[in-house]
């Protein structure tokens, strides 16, 4: 909570403060058992105990600006931000409370800081090209080559998520590659993982 707020400590400086802190927080727990992220969303605008995060002020401040003005004034990409946060604000918060539960506790598939630390019997790692900070294939080739000369931070980005990802298995560890990997990338994942544990090719999709 205190990461949301900006602040390493509570800012309570007299009784009433930690009064107000308790009052606010039962009634957004009320919010997120019985209410949408709007109703949520507008009481939290209205506190400054907690208060939203910038990020969140900044698109609500947006939001409320569009939703005053004429939509006939407003341009393609506005009217899709009006449209897209208003859909947001009805949604209740107890789907989002749900939905938390099902990817913490009910999924098979995490996130590299989800696993951070874990280990698991068996692990299935999907590599591919779903983000643009992230592509396997060149990284690969460089741990072949060497990287160029301004991609270090690139490289040891890759590399690293890749040695997190590999590293959470203790029996079995299979990677799934969903992008085309060259013959020098194969190559490297054979000097990796030994020849006979790396199958496929270069393929097209």
């Amino acid at each position: 909570m205190f990461q949301v707020i900006n602040q390493k400590f509570p800012q309570l400086n007299c009784q009433g403060d930690k009064r107000q802190w308790a009052t606010n927080l039962n009634h957004i727990n009320d919010i997120r058992l019985n209410g949408t992220i709007g109703d949520l969303l507008d009481f939290i605008s209205g506190i400054d105990k907690p208060r939203l995060s910038n990020k969140t002020t900044q698109l609500e401040a947006k939001y409320q600006e569009f939703r005053i003005e004429n939509i006939d004034n407003l341009d393609d990409r506005s009217r899709r931000f009006l449209r897209k946060m208003a859909s947001l604000r009805e949604i209740r918060y107890q789907q989002v409370i749900q939905l938390t539960k099902f990817i913490e506790d009910k999924t098979p598939f995490s996130t590299k800081h989800g696993v951070k630390g874990a280990e698991f019997d068996n692990v299935l790692v999907v590599l591919g090209r779903g983000w643009n900070h992230y592509n396997w294939n060149q990284m690969l080739e460089w741990m072949e080559d060497g990287y160029i000369e301004d991609k270090q931070e690139t490289f040891e980005r890759n590399r690293n998520l890749f040695y997190v990802s590999c590293s959470r298995a203790k029996h079995n560890l299979t990677l799934l590659f969903t992008q085309i990997l060259s013959d020098k990338s194969i190559t490297a994942l054979e000097q990796i993982f030994g020849h006979d544990n790396v199958l496929g090719s270069p393929f097209e999709p």
